[in-house]
């Protein structure tokens, strides 16, 4: 993606593997890059930490180099203590972004499977849906769709399909 009024400025967007192998065969060639932004860090694994390590690599090697990490439930003080020592003095900085759903920035609420399960069974069960809707739409409706609705209600209660909705728009 190229920058109208910036014709040397561009992003480049890589997987962990690509810019691995990237630095792999360019080594601190691959320094061009001015900012690199790794997002999702909580997400751990062999290629991302490596990623972690090879920048950290980076970053003594090249001053100018800036790092973005991006999470919205990583424990921060980990990447931080992590990067400190890179000879930067209190150049680690942490900026936290609040929504406006959110009180405190990392807020999560923790739900439980039992606590969950009474909403997947009906979620799982397409017709407790459609009878729900149904109930609300004859809660709210005219007489001739209350008795439309009771009718498809009771055919869909008694296993019958599709004709008490025949000539039904």
């Amino acid at each position: 993606m190229l920058f109208p009024h910036l014709p040397q400025g561009k992003i480049v967007f890589k997987t962990a593997g690509v810019l691995l192998d990237e630095m792999r065969d360019k080594g601190f060639q691959a320094l061009k890059y001015k900012v690199i932004i790794l997002d999702e860090v909580h997400e751990r694994s062999i290629e991302s930490d490596l990623v972690l390590v090879c920048v950290k690599q980076f970053l003594l090697k090249n001053k100018d180099l800036r790092v973005v990490l991006m999470s919205a439930t990583v424990d921060i003080g980990r990447y931080r203590d992590y990067f400190r020592d890179l000879g930067r003095g209190d150049r680690v900085e942490v900026l936290g972004i609040p929504s406006s759903s959110q009180k405190e920035v990392f807020q999560r609420q923790v739900s439980y499977l039992e606590q969950l399960k009474p909403n997947l069974d009906k979620e799982l069960d397409p017709m407790a849906g459609i009878m729900d809707l149904m109930k609300n739409m004859y809660e709210e409706g005219d007489e001739d769709m209350k008795r439309t609705i009771a009718k498809a209600w009771t055919d869909a209660r008694s296993g019958k399909t599709g004709d008490s909705l025949k000539g039904f728009r």
